[in-house]
């Protein structure tokens, strides 16, 4: 038998209609083949259990045959945290892209909005050509491209719309510049919290099936991962990082290699994009909720806590085939946190906390000034201190932590999605 490197690694993902269930036309037809940064399958195992028979001789203790237990699984992926990829031409709607899937499936719902061109307006009420696909609640991505200063130049700008009356927009804070015929309102993808969506895994069709092989050829180096569900975090947030989007699995089941019956298929298509380092064009901003103010501010270090996590429903029995020891998935509600470290200290911010004090927090990349495409944001309509800010060491200066925690927002007009409207927070690609 040959040697393999191990410096050879493909993963896929489909969505399943029924958990465990293969896709019906082959990995290569139905699969999406993405590029990636780690994984760790080495809890990929079956469990084993002693036989508990009491035995005549002491020495026998421990040598019967193990008897084969579920085959439930946990194991992880680290992604690329990037944009979109594509610039969206104006009056079509944004593609969905495999992190939007992906956002989805962990987050319940997306959407999807069309780019459309400015027509005028002001900071705060842009307006647009067309609405086609906007709506409150949803982010969008505006493009100052008739008389940028050098801060904005083909880097995009993100804001949540609050209401639509017409074609004019109105938003949560004011553009950066007052809205020209001709500038751009982009095609965004915005995850969201989607409640209905999340309690019950199977009934929403909300499983994946991954296929991971680490050799170009041969049946030795497959694994399938059967009936899965992913938490999610947002990681590598600090000073020069490359960011990440880390998904934790659980799996139903799995299959392993030629043994299992599994084939290796020949991915022809691999998608992804290059990320972005942090420390360039990032941005943050801290503003009172329902202000229009923006107030960008130095951050030198953030953590998000997306603040739930998918749940095991557990059983005796198994109706699904192969979907072993369990009814569905469901999930644990949380406290969704942002931690930003400031280089500057203010005790103003212990006088907020007193006098409860709510935001509106944003964290985002605006891309790297060559237009769309490469934008991501980390957006929190509103929400609080949840503890008391803390001094910190910022290099030789005295900085200090923040710790925000989401609340339940109230002020964009309702038209009929409250899980966009009301999302304890919401991620946007641009």
């Amino acid at each position: 038998m040959a040697h393999t490197s191990k410096w050879r690694d493909w993963l896929a993902f489909y969505p399943e209609v029924t958990p465990c269930v293969e896709p019906p036309n082959g990995w290569v037809t139905d699969g999406t083949c993405i590029e990636f940064l780690a994984i760790d399958l080495g809890n990929v195992k079956q469990t084993l259990l002693p036989d508990p028979t009491l035995e005549t001789r002491w020495s026998h203790v421990g040598g019967r045959r193990l008897i084969k237990g579920r085959r439930n699984v946990d194991w992880s992926a680290t992604l690329k945290w990037h944009g979109t990829g594509t610039t969206t031409d104006p009056a079509s709607q944004v593609e969905q892209t495999y992190l939007g899937t992906l956002l989805q499936h962990c987050m319940g719902g997306v959407h999807r909005s069309n780019s459309t061109l400015l027509t005028g307006g002001s900071a705060t009420e842009p307006e647009v050509t067309a609405v086609d696909n906007i709506v409150p609640g949803c982010i969008i991505w505006f493009e100052d491209t008739t008389s940028p200063n050098p801060q904005y130049a083909g880097k995009l700008t993100p804001r949540q719309v609050l209401e639509i009356n017409d074609l004019v927009l109105t938003l949560d804070a004011a553009l950066p510049w007052t809205p020209a015929a001709g500038d751009i309102a982009h095609g965004t993808i915005t995850p969201y919290v989607g409640e209905n969506y999340l309690i019950d895994a199977v009934a929403s069709q909300g499983t994946m099936m991954w296929f991971h092989k680490k050799n170009v050829s041969g049946t030795d180096l497959l694994w399938q991962l059967e009936g899965s569900v992913a938490s999610f975090a947002l990681q590598n947030l600090g000073p020069g990082q490359l960011p990440q989007l880390q998904l934790n699995m659980m799996s139903a089941n799995f299959k392993q290699g030629g043994e299992d019956g599994l084939t290796n298929p020949a991915f022809t298509t691999i998608v992804g994009n290059a990320q972005l380092s942090t420390s360039r064009d990032i941005m943050a901003s801290i503003s009172v909720y329902d202000n229009t103010t923006e107030t960008l501010i130095h951050v030198n270090n953030a953590t998000f806590e997306v603040g739930f996590a998918r749940s095991k429903t557990e059983t005796t029995t198994e109706i699904i085939h192969r979907f072993e020891g369990l009814s569905t998935y469901s999930v644990t509600p949380g406290v969704t946190k942002l931690t930003l470290t400031l280089t500057e200290y203010d005790d103003a911010w212990y006088g907020a906390l007193q006098d409860d004090v709510d935001y509106r927090v944003r964290l985002w990349n605006p891309g790297d000034g060559s237009g769309a495409g490469k934008a991501w944001c980390i957006h929190l309509s509103k929400c609080q201190l949840a503890e008391n800010p803390v001094r910190t060491d910022v290099g030789d200066v005295n900085g200090i932590t923040l710790v925000f925690q989401s609340m339940i927002p109230d002020n964009v007009d309702p038209a009929g999605n409250v899980d966009l409207e009301t999302s304890r927070f919401h991620l946007a690609l641009g």
